[in-house]
């Protein structure tokens, strides 16, 4: 949404990249993450993770929990879903490009007006170098449809789809105050709480102290965030949405 600030788009990246990266976890991971020579920084469950970048422990301490939060809570996603997803995705990007291309050819008509100012010109040039430039990626995309291309959409849709059964199922939980994020509405507060129950459990534990105020950092700055207004309809009915067309 345009009220986005840049601290929480910039603020989105790890944890938007994080939470998609739910994902089942091989046997082979289990014990131990990273390289042995790296020092032990954190656990989570029954791996100890060695690394020296404290976002790369966050995102495995975080992909480990809400990966178990899912099977626990027997959250998945159905071929069904995903189709669906995809297919409303698909009219949303094509009622896109044509509010684009009725936009870009709006813009060539007033370019051609020698009634606008040199700084009005400059504004509308850079507003039509943009669509020229999206118009060229959707060109690029369609020439790049391949199986493999396919194959990683519906991953990329399935993704996207148990994020946000999880955060729906993590708020319904907990509740607390959302977050305006890239992806979509995020339970900020449900987030902090839960990582707190599960920290007190023994579940994952930061043995550097030099990791913890990074790991906390996004949970517990306001600052870095938009939130929804409380007690307001839209936060109210901020998880009924789920389609790209919702």
């Amino acid at each position: 949404m345009e009220k986005h600030n840049k601290k929480t788009l910039c603020a989105a990246g790890l944890i938007l990249l994080t939470i998609l990266a739910i994902e089942p976890i091989a046997s082979g991971e289990t014990d131990v993450y990273g390289l042995q020579e790296d020092p032990l920084v954190a656990t989570v469950f029954e791996t100890g993770i060695h690394s020296r970048d404290s976002e790369e422990v966050q995102y495995v301490i975080l992909q480990r929990l809400m990966t178990r939060y899912a099977e626990d809570h027997k959250i998945d996603v159905s071929k069904d879903e995903v189709d669906a997803y995809m297919l409303a995705q698909k009219r949303f990007m094509a009622l896109d490009r044509q509010r684009r291309e009725l936009r870009r050819t709006e813009l060539a008509k007033q370019l051609q007006s020698s009634h606008i100012t040199d700084e009005q010109r400059s504004t509308l040039d850079k507003q039509l170098e943009v669509l020229n430039s999206l118009a060229e990626a959707d060109r690029e995309a369609a020439d790049e449809d391949s199986p493999e291309v396919r194959a990683y959409s519906e991953q990329l849709a399935k993704a996207f789809i148990l994020r946000w059964k999880v955060n729906r199922a993590l708020y319904r939980q907990y509740g607390g105050r959302i977050i305006y994020q890239q992806a979509g509405p995020e339970p900020l507060d449900a987030y902090r709480t839960f990582l707190q129950e599960q920290e007190a459990m023994g579940h994952f534990k930061i043995l550097d102290p030099a990791y913890v105020q990074k790991f906390w950092h996004y949970f517990v700055t306001d600052e870095l965030h938009d939130f929804y207004k409380p007690g307001s309809e839209e936060e109210a009915r901020a998880f009924d949405k789920m389609l790209p067309e919702q």
